[in-house]
């Protein structure tokens, strides 16, 4: 029957978008980032990527369950490599960021003045059981919804 119809084609469309769509708002995620973020640091570069493991699996498994991710990197500068360490110790603290890794600091001179370039990684698990709501980090920047 076309109401029968109907409603399977809905059914595969809301399947298919929930395949492809993320599970979380970008914008909130990158203001967790934003409020993470010491002072006296700026970032010169943020990478979000999507990756999945669909494409891995062999034929013979059932690709409608894969794992979902998203690989990011931040790079930039701070005064010092407290503020950086106290970047890492945030975003390691805060959902729904996983795995926070520094991958190396160095000594870069900023307008005349010595600072410590960065770059760090970290992964978001899409298949997670969080939410990105009002963190602790927006509460305490008076930025909470």
């Amino acid at each position: 029957t076309p109401l029968y119809s109907s409603a399977a084609s809905d059914v595969y469309k809301r399947q298919s978008y929930d395949r492809v769509a993320m599970p979380i708002r970008m914008d909130s995620l990158m203001n967790r980032i934003v409020l993470a973020l010491p002072r006296s640091t700026t970032l010169e570069q943020l990478l979000l990527e999507y990756e999945d493991d669909a494409g891995r699996r062999s034929a013979s498994l059932d690709t409608s369950v894969f794992a979902r991710r998203i690989i990011g990197g931040i790079s930039g500068f701070a005064a010092s490599d407290d503020d950086v360490a106290a970047l890492v110790q945030a975003l390691t603290e805060e959902e729904p960021f996983e795995d926070v890794r520094l991958e190396f600091t160095r000594s870069r001179d900023v307008r005349g003045v010595s600072a410590r370039a960065f770059q760090l990684t970290f992964t978001i698990d899409l298949q997670g059981p969080w939410e990105v709501e009002t963190s602790d980090l927006a509460s305490a920047a008076g930025g909470g919804s």
